[in-house]
């Protein structure tokens, strides 16, 4: 269970813009995620019109967060129990907060990754530092923990990372995020739908079992 809630936490950084708010891309992006002190993660983003889906891959473990945007409604997957949690959606309340921790700003410097144009924005905070190659015209991340303020800050640009290398007050390089695959094709709708022999398991019993752990 504690691993579950690891997953959600890091699932929530990714939730995109909130409700009403229009997302163009549609399709698939893959990314490789390296953390100090932590395993790799490899996270497989998907978008269909609305709809989102983040599946999470580490130490061989899948879990998957469905959110649609016009409904605010989020739920939780975990594959190996064949269970499924209601969550409630972020309200963005967190993103105000962490957005007045940093700025971005513009370096000046473009590239291209996966055959997209990139600029290298800089975000500066309270937190750390973050050098992030991102495009514009993809949707926008959407963050709920404040160890994410790099994300909250990209959103407001309407940004889309790419290749993120976030380091601490230290200067050490902390965490490193890589879009090893894009695909603009729009993904079936049965990916976005909880599966008919999941279970439904209430959150508030998830979060005791895990301290209980």
């Amino acid at each position: 269970m504690r691993r579950a809630l690891l997953a959600l936490a890091f699932c929530l950084a990714w939730v995109p813009a909130s409700a009403g708010t229009a997302v163009s891309f549609e399709g698939e992006v893959d990314y490789h995620v390296l953390s100090q002190g932590k395993q790799d993660q490899d996270v497989h983003y998907l978008v269909n019109g609305s709809k989102i889906r983040l599946d999470v891959l580490s130490q061989g473990h899948l879990q998957s967060l469905l959110m649609d945007l016009t409904t605010s409604k989020m739920v939780m997957l975990m594959p190996e129990q064949k269970m499924v949690v209601d969550m409630a959606a972020p309200d963005g309340k967190d993103d105000l907060k962490a957005e007045a921790k940093g700025k971005v700003t513009r370096t000046g410097k473009t590239g291209e990754i996966l055959g997209k144009k990139v600029e290298e924005w800089l975000y500066e905070g309270q937190d750390g530092k973050a050098s992030i190659w991102a495009v514009q015209g993809m949707g926008r991340f959407r963050t709920a923990f404040s160890k994410n303020a790099w994300a909250a800050a990209v959103k407001a640009k309407d940004l889309f990372p790419l290749k993120v290398v976030y380091r601490d007050k230290s200067g050490k390089s902390d965490m490193t995020m890589t879009a090893t695959r894009i695909e603009e094709k729009k993904p079936e709708d049965r990916l976005f739908q909880v599966p008919a022999d999941y279970k439904k398991m209430d959150a508030t019993g998830m979060l005791g079992a895990t301290q209980g752990q």
